[in-house]
Formats: structure tokens, sequence, C-alpha cells
């Protein structure tokens, strides 16, 4: 059970994140990394909100490192370039 705390903590460290995460991952992909990074932090039972917003940002950027995310950044650089104007 999370308290109102911890929860205060998490939603933080959530706004944190989404400010400094880069906007070459679609936010729907970055919210579900970075829910899921503090969910499972805080499973652990980690309630430093420093902690917590450093763990997420790693997960956004191995993601950014993983070869998939490479290969969506690029379609999504590719697909920006020929969008019609």
């Amino acid at each position: 059970m999370v308290d109102s705390a911890n929860l205060e903590t998490l939603a933080n460290a959530y706004q944190r994140v989404m400010k400094v995460a880069p906007d070459s991952i679609d936010t729907k992909t970055k919210r579900k990394l970075v829910i899921g990074s503090l969910v499972e932090a805080s499973a652990r039972g980690v309630q430093d909100e420093d902690i917590l917003t450093d763990s997420a940002i790693g997960a956004v950027t191995r993601y950014r490192q993983s070869p998939f995310g490479r290969f969506g950044r690029d379609v999504l650089s590719w697909l920006a370039r020929i969008k019609p104007r």
C-alpha cells in the first residue's frame, strides 16, 4: 500500500522526469517507462525522491540507447522530414 506522503514523492519524481525526458521519445512510451520504473523502485521500498528520479531517468536513457529506441527515433525523424507541409 502506498501512503499519501510516498504518493506525493512519486508524483514529484514523475513530473521532474517528464520535464527532462527527451522529446525524441513519444509521450506514451515515456509515460510507460517512467511509471514502470517508479512503481518498481517504490515496490523495493525506495522513498527518496532524488533516487526515484534518477532511476526513472535511467530507464528512459536505457530505452534511448537500446536498438529499439534508436530505430524508433530514426523512424520518427524520417517521418518528420517527409511530412507534407
